[in-house]
């Protein structure tokens, strides 16, 4: 059995009461460590003294290290949700823009999102099964493509999950290597997108 198929990151169900405290209060230490001294460097064991658990208690909510992107795209997409609720009604390949600048405006660093996400990949593969579950960034993602693919907004030659996966990589390029600031990054990345996804029929 590989280490992928041993792993088990969790369900994407948001836990409630005093788990979802503790499991909030790990990663809001673990994203402050990361910042300050890198994700690298950063030790499970650190987390734990920062979040005042024991190790156990980490690995309760937490398997892998790497597995705090989960929780980092599930926290985004609790953010996205309410930002979006804010927005003037639009159609969904336009808020599909908006996400794209509300995902590059968020405060991670590429000095640490670039090597959770590569973690993440070395631990369990390209799971995407995983990171397009729903309550996740690219979940909703996906969603939207498909919203757009429906209303003939976006090619439907390819399927919404491949589209929002070519979303989801072209979206990370920028954030994490592009340079700029981040309103010049997120107009470039949906140049880029919104040319090679357009639908040849309009």
């Amino acid at each position: 059995m590989t280490r992928k198929q041993q792993v088990d990151v969790g369900s994407p169900a948001t836990p409630s009461g005093k788990r979802a405290r503790t499991r909030r209060r790990i990663f809001d230490a673990a994203m402050r460590l990361f910042e300050e001294h890198g994700y690298r460097e950063t030790t499970v064991a650190d987390i734990c003294a920062a979040a005042d658990i024991a190790r156990a208690t980490f690995f309760l909510h937490f398997p892998l290290k790497s597995a705090l992107i989960l929780e980092l795209s599930r926290a985004m997409a609790t953010e996205w949700g309410t930002h979006c609720r804010g927005l003037p009604e639009a159609t969904p390949s336009e808020t599909l823009r908006q996400m794209l600048e509300f995902i590059v405006s968020r405060e991670v660093s590429p000095e640490v999102a670039s090597p959770l996400l590569d973690e993440f990949r070395q631990d369990l593969g390209e799971d995407h099964a995983l990171l397009s579950a729903r309550g996740t960034m690219l979940g909703e993602v996906v969603r939207l493509v498909a919203a757009a693919q429906r209303k003939r907004e976006l090619t439907r030659d390819i399927p919404a999950r491949e589209l929002g996966l070519h979303f989801h990589r072209i979206t990370s390029a920028y954030v994490l290597v592009a340079r700029g600031s981040r309103k010049q990054r997120a107009a470039r990345a949906w140049r880029l997108f919104a040319h090679g996804a357009a639908n040849p029929e309009r």
